[in-house]
C-alpha cells in the first residue's frame, strides 16, 4: 500500500498548512479541521478482454479478428441504404472495392476517488416591499342638456360620471435569493474513454462501441512478442485520453455536488484504479458514386456489425411524401374549422337582419310616434325575435361543428389509409430494387424486417 501525501490540503478550507498527528491523521493550521489521509492502492490493471495480455508496460494488447467477409459486409450496406430511404436510382450502382483500414484503439479506464471543494448555493424566497399602479373608477358630476319629452323641452340635469385615477398601493413581491457557502467532500466514479492510437486516422467511435460490445468473445486475441512491442500509445491519443477523462470526471462531480447552484468546483483525484490497452482493428469502407456525388459506407466487421457513414437524400422520400399528406389533411382540417363561422353566420343572416329591422322600429316609434304602448309591443317583438336568432344561432352552430367533426375525423382516416398504402407499396418497391441489386451480386435476398 502507498500513501498519498504530497501535496496535502485541508478539504475544508483548502489551505495547505497542514500538520500530520499519524501516518493517517491530519490537522489543519488555519481553520482547526481534523481529517483522514486514505491509503491509495498501487495502480490496478483491468482487463478489456480474457484473451488480452499484459505488457511490460502495463498496457494490455489484443487484435479483434473479422467476424464478416467483405461480400458479408456489402449486403449489409445495400440493406442500410435502403433502411435509409435511399432513391430506388441508387439500386442501380455499384459499390467500389471494398477497403480494409487498420485501426490501432485505446482503451483507457479510470476509477477515482475525488475530493473536490465548491461553492454550493440553496436558493430562497425572500420578501421586499414594492409598489404597483392601480386604477380606480372615481365619480364626477356635469351638468348635461337633456329632452323632455313630456314637456318638449331641453333641460339642463345633473349627470354623474366616472373617470380612471391612477393610484399607488404598497404590496409584498418575493424574489430569488441564493445563499452561498463553502463545501467540501468525496466523490467516486469511473471513466472510460476509447481513442485512435495512430496519428491522422480517421475513427468512428460509435459505430465501433457498438461492434464491440456485441463481438464474440473468441474474435479477440492477444498479441505479443514483436508485434506487441511495436504496440505503444502514442502522447496525442493519451493527451486526448486523459482530457476526455478531466471533462468525464468534472461532469459526474458536478452532478454529485447539492444544492440549486454551485460555483468555483476544483478537485484532485485522492485515489485511482485503471487499465489500459491497445487493441488493433479492422474496418471496411466502401464507396458508391450517385449523380456525381462520391457516398461512402463503413462498418467494423465483428459484433452486430452496425453499418454508417455517407446518407444519400431522397427528395421524394418516404418520410417527405407523408409529411406533405399529414400537412395537407391538418390545413384542410383547419379551413373546414375556419368556415363554421362563415356558415352559421350566412345561416343565421334572415333572422338576424329581422332582429335588427325590430330593433330600429321599436326605436324610431319610441321618437317619433311616442306612443308608449307601440314602443314597448316593438320592444317586446325585438327581444324576442332576439332570443329567437340565439337559440339558432346556437342550434346551427352546433350542428356545423358536429359536421366539421365528422368530416375531419372521415379525412384522417382516409389520409391514414392512404399513408399507409403508400407506406406499403414504397417499401415494397424499394424491397424490390433492394433483391434485385442483392441477386445480381449473389448475396442473400433481404426481408421488409430489415428496412
Amino acid at each position: 500500500m502507498a500513501i498519498e501525501i504530497n501535496p496535502i490540503s485541508c478539504p475544508q478550507c483548502g489551505a495547505t498548512d497542514v500538520e500530520m498527528t499519524s501516518d493517517t491523521r491530519g490537522v489543519c493550521s488555519v481553520c482547526g479541521a481534523q481529517f483522514t489521509v486514505r491509503q491509495v492502492d498501487e495502480v490496478l490493471h483491468t482487463h478489456s478482454g480474457r484473451s488480452a495480455t499484459q505488457d511490460e508496460d502495463g498496457c494490455r494488447k489484443a487484435e479483434i479478428m473479422p467476424e464478416y467477409t467483405k461480400e458479408q459486409f456489402l449486403r449489409e450496406a445495400w440493406i442500410a441504404l435502403a433502411a435509409e430511404d435511399a432513391p430506388i436510382e441508387v439500386f442501380r450502382e455499384n459499390f467500389g472495392e471494398v477497403q480494409q483500414i487498420a485501426h490501432q484503439v485505446l482503451f483507457h479506464n479510470m476509477q477515482v476517488e475525488v475530493a473536490y471543494q465548491a461553492s454550493v448555493g440553496y436558493d430562497r424566497q425572500e420578501p421586499y416591499d414594492a409598489y404597483e399602479t392601480y386604477y380606480e373608477k372615481e365619480p364626477y358630476y356635469v351638468y348635461e342638456k337633456q329632452y323632455n319629452s313630456v314637456t318638449q323641452q331641453y333641460e339642463e340635469r345633473q349627470v354623474e360620471k366616472f373617470r380612471k385615477v391612477e393610484k399607488q398601493r404598497r404590496v409584498t413581491k418575493y424574489k430569488t435569493v441564493t445563499d452561498w457557502s463553502a463545501f467540501s467532500g468525496s466523490h467516486s466514479t469511473e471513466s472510460v474513454v476509447v481513442e485512435e492510437n495512430f496519428k491522422d486516422r480517421v475513427f468512428f467511435g460509435e459505430l465501433f462501441a457498438d461492434s464491440f460490445r456485441s463481438r464474440k468473445e473468441s474474435s479477440l486475441v492477444p498479441v505479443a512478442g514483436e508485434a506487441a512491442a511495436k504496440m505503444q500509445i502514442s502522447k496525442d491519443a493519451l493527451d486526448r485520453a486523459m482530457k476526455r477523462h478531466s471533462e468525464n470526471i468534472t461532469r459526474s462531480v458536478d452532478r454529485a455536488i447539492p444544492g440549486d447552484h454551485h460555483r468555483d468546483l476544483d478537485w484532485q483525484i485522492r485515489r485511482e484504479r485503471g487499465d489500459v490497452s491497445l487493441i488493433n482493428a479492422t474496418e471496411y469502407a466502401a464507396t458508391i458514386t450517385f449523380e456525381g456525388e462520391v457516398y461512402t459506407k463503413r462498418a467494423f466487421p465483428f459484433g452486430k456489425m452496425t453499418v454508417g457513414g455517407d446518407t444519400i437524400e431522397n427528395d421524394v422520400s418516404l418520410d417527405s411524401a407523408v409529411t406533405k399528406m399529414r400537412n395537407e389533411m391538418w390545413e384542410r382540417a383547419k379551413q373546414r374549422k375556419k368556415a363554421i363561422e362563415t356558415n352559421t353566420a350566412n345561416a343565421t343572416l334572415p333572422m338576424s337582419l329581422l332582429t335588427i329591422a325590430f330593433l330600429l322600429a321599436s326605436i324610431l316609434v319610441s321618437l317619433l310616434v311616442r306612443s308608449v304602448f307601440l314602443a314597448v309591443a316593438m320592444l317586446i317583438t325585438a327581444v324576442a325575435s332576439f332570443i329567437v336568432n340565439e337559440i339558432v344561432i346556437r342550434k346551427r352552430t352546433n350542428a356545423e361543428q358536429q359536421a366539421a367533426k365528422d368530416e375531419i375525423e372521415a379525412e384522417e382516416a382516409k389520409t391514414r389509409a392512404e399513408i399507409r398504402d403508400y407506406s406499403g407499396a414504397h417499401k415494397e418497391n424499394l424491397l424490390n430494387a433492394l433483391n434485385g441489386r442483392l441477386r445480381s451480386l449473389g448475396c442473400a435476398p433481404a426481408s421488409l424486417d430489415d428496412l
